[in-house]
């Protein structure tokens, strides 16, 4: 609505889908999904080809589904998976009542998929890279003196590539490419408190590598993603219980609560 320009691939999307102006949230998801609808048929072939060689591998080994086949490496039951599809769905009404919550504090007629992105309440706040280690660095001091050292240590060392940048790969990710080496981290942080949950989130699944690795033999020292999870979330929280503690007013901390229900609905 300010005449601004912004180049909408995976990164300028993530950046500007919260936008404060309805309009411009709108337009930056009518072009940004425009662009990924010139390839549904790619897309869509790709897709069935996925989902025709999972089945094939599924049949191949004698699993019954492709679910089974799925879950076989990380040896988690089926009734597992289907227990959080289920659990998912039967809190359908709670997530319905946060939308209708976010609708009226939004102050907006309807509320569309381009609403669930701007916060709550606004905070004009921005995070340096150097903050964000700070700020995680005391929000983990629950979990003990040496795993914090580790934590200062791993986050003083250059393994870490932050900021987004025209051709980079969108997301965040942890990779552990080797046993012995260090893990490294490809981040897209933006300067506002989201940039500071994904460094906390993706800090806390390297600190699960350093662990893990330190504890276990290479046979045993992988994990699978549900277990994975729990370390990144883990610090995620700790996180957002530090920042409520240390809010110095009640619209700071309705932010901050906001944003750990968006996490909860992600």
């Amino acid at each position: 609505s300010d005449g601004t320009k912004a180049r909408l691939d995976d990164q300028g999307y993530t950046l500007h889908r919260d936008a404060p102006v309805r309009a411009d949230r709108k337009l930056v998801f009518d072009n940004f999904f425009a662009s990924y609808h010139q390839f549904e048929s790619s897309l869509g072939t790709a897709l069935a080809a996925q989902t025709k060689g999972e089945m094939f591998q599924a049949r191949s080994r004698k699993y019954p589904r492709a679910l089974d086949w799925a879950l076989a490496g990380p040896n988690i039951p089926p009734a597992v998976y289907r227990t959080l599809v289920a659990e998912a769905n039967a809190g359908l009404p709670v997530l319905h009542r946060y939308f209708e919550l976010r609708r009226r504090m939004l102050k907006l007629p309807d509320i569309a998929y381009y609403d669930i992105y701007p916060p709550l309440v606004s905070l004009d706040r921005t995070f340096p890279l150097d903050e964000m280690r700070t700020l995680t660095l005391a929000a983990v001091k629950p979990l003990g003196a040496d795993y914090g050292a580790l934590f200062a240590k791993a986050t003083a060392a250059k393994w870490m590539d932050p900021r987004p940048r025209q051709g980079k790969a969108g997301g965040a990710y942890r990779n552990g490419l080797a046993y012995d080496v260090h893990p490294y981290l490809l981040l897209n942080l933006s300067y506002k408190y989201d940039g500071l949950t994904t460094y906390a989130h993706e800090w806390g699944h390297a600190m699960h590598t350093l662990l893990a690795n330190a504890a276990q033999p290479f046979e045993t020292a992988s994990y699978p993603t549900c277990t994975a999870e729990i370390a990144s979330t883990c610090q995620e929280i700790l996180l957002v219980r530090y920042m409520l503690a240390h809010a110095k007013t009640n619209i700071e901390k309705l932010f901050y609560l906001g944003q750990m229900m968006e996490s909860l609905r992600g």
